[in-house]
């Protein structure tokens, strides 16, 4: 990244920040019991997964997770690991006042 100061007086500054920031996020794995009327049910190990259905009668396509207590029973174009992706470009501007 990138930082630049511009001192205005001896205790205020204005700053401007640039730069790239890589934080990609991926394998979410866990437990999940689900609780019907106040019963629980058997814990099961559960990993989030991405899926993508196509539409054909709309021209699109469904994306999706697969969160606990969804339901199933359709045809999946796409399948992979959810992922979390932070990265990119980030701009800051502000001012500092120093005590």
């Amino acid at each position: 990244g990138l930082g630049l100061d511009w001192a205005l007086w001896s205790r205020l500054s204005l700053s401007l920040d640039a730069g790239f920031r890589s934080a990609k996020l991926t394998r979410f794995d866990g437990v999940s019991q689900l609780t019907t009327f106040g019963s629980p049910e058997e814990p099961r190990n559960f990993r989030l997964i991405y899926s993508e259905q196509p539409i054909d009668w709309l021209n699109s396509t469904y994306k999706m997770l697969n969160l606990p207590a969804t339901f199933g029973g359709s045809t999946l174009g796409t399948l992979r690991d959810a992922v979390l992706d932070l990265s990119g470009l980030y701009f800051t501007a502000g001012m500092r006042i120093s005590f």
